[in-house]
């Protein structure tokens, strides 16, 4: 009921604008991983669900709203606009005017067996193909044919990116994320605002890739790891990296010591979290390469063939790792009231070791696995992590 009288309606309509934007936000209902689930389209925590009723409190709040272009380029709610009549999806596309920046999300149904109906995979490329240039925020959860089908039949994904800030593609299975698409020159190396890259699938296809301004990148190890290595080089700002295993993690054709030497130092004074799964080798390299801030968040998920071995030299290496990031949380994060729990699990397939402080939503969190415990990789991890001999391990170079 309307009431003129009630504090909410002396508010100025500045002040009314700024807190529907901020209705519009979607960032602490969005997935950011395909196992999560994602709110019902008719859900009251939808931003388009929230603007619409908002529009039908009063007459002063419905002027606000339906004249706030900025406020509907942010309500491109895919999810929200699945009518099989494209009327609604065309007029909350008009009302966010020719200019304002968009804000495009399809994070799909609760079934993720449930393919995207072609209607609204039809409307989200022609926005997308449209509009490039207004697009600061787009989250996509797609079947991973689907979106390769637009990448791969579209120029835009390659054309730069001036108003993009955050693009996010998660397929709805997390096994989908071992497929790979290289693109050349993505956002034509043009994208000076963007802050979080989040799509395993999509690689970077040179070394001169240059994003200075992320913060946050998910991705996957190349095929060659000089182009991770010198994509990442060129983002002194990030804050978390997660990079999620190739097609086959379990093969590399390269002298492992001869890449420790070799692989360039990375400094990312920022880093706060990171995420590394793949190939025991190229995860260590990975690691090894990459200065970090204090305290770290490291998650270190390595997998091994049957029969590797590791040279000595490069044990050592993996101790230095090892010890870095370890020492660090506790030097970090040390206090007299302050409890550690570490523990160390041991299965068939994996060993796992973990440090966190007892209250699991602290950021404290340290975690080194590998599979293949009971090969030879295993026992020699093993044993030279928690029983190093300095007499039996040689002293590796010094720019090991």
């Amino acid at each position: 009921m309307y009431i003129s009288g009630s504090p909410i309606h002396k508010l100025s309509q500045d002040i009314l604008h700024y807190i529907f934007l901020a209705n519009a936000d979607e960032a602490d209902i969005i997935p950011s991983h395909p196992d999560q689930e994602w709110c019902e389209p008719d859900s009251p925590e939808r931003p388009l669900v929230t603007a619409r009723r908002s529009s039908q409190v009063c007459r002063a709040w419905r002027g606000i709203i339906l004249n706030s272009a900025s406020l509907w380029g942010r309500l491109l709610d895919l999810d929200g606009l699945q009518q099989q009549n494209p009327q609604w999806r065309e007029e909350v596309l008009r009302r966010a005017g020719s200019t304002t920046p968009l804000w495009v999300s399809r994070a799909g149904p609760a079934d993720p067996y449930e393919r995207t109906p072609p209607v609204l995979k039809e409307f989200l490329y022609h926005v997308l193909d449209g509009n490039w240039e207004r697009i600061e925020i787009l989250f996509v959860r797609l079947w991973v044919e689907d979106f390769l089908k637009w990448v791969m039949a579209s120029p835009t994904i390659r054309l730069p990116a001036p108003t993009l800030r955050s693009f996010t593609f998660l397929p709805p299975f997390f096994i989908d994320l071992r497929a790979r698409c290289p693109v050349p020159c993505m956002f034509s190396n043009n994208a000076p605002g963007l802050e979080m890259f989040v799509a395993p699938i999509l690689q970077f296809a040179t070394e001169s890739s240059r994003f200075t301004s992320l913060r946050s990148f998910s991705t996957s190890f190349p095929p060659k790891l000089s182009i991770l290595t010198g994509a990442i080089s060129y983002m002194p700002l990030l804050e978390k990296l997660e990079v999620f295993p190739c097609h086959d993690p379990l093969t590399h054709d390269f002298n492992l010591a001869q890449l420790l030497r070799d692989t360039t130092q990375i400094t990312l004074p920022r880093l706060k979290e990171l995420m590394l799964e793949g190939s025991f080798s190229t995860c260590l390299v990975l690691a090894k390469a990459i200065e970090s801030a204090a305290g770290c968040i490291l998650d270190f998920d390595g997998i091994g063939a049957t029969r590797e071995t590791l040279s000595r030299s490069v044990l050592v290496t993996l101790i230095r790792v090892f010890n870095k990031y370890f020492a660090s949380h506790v030097d970090r994060y040390n206090a007299p009231d302050v409890m550690f729990i570490f523990d160390i699990q041991v299965t068939e397939l994996k060993v796992g070791l973990g440090l966190q402080w007892w209250m699991n939503e602290m950021p404290c969190s340290f975690h080194f696995s590998w599979d293949n415990p009971c090969s030879l990789l295993g026992g020699e991890i093993l044993r030279a992590l928690f029983f190093p001999s300095t007499s039996a391990l040689p002293t590796p170079p010094p720019d090991l």
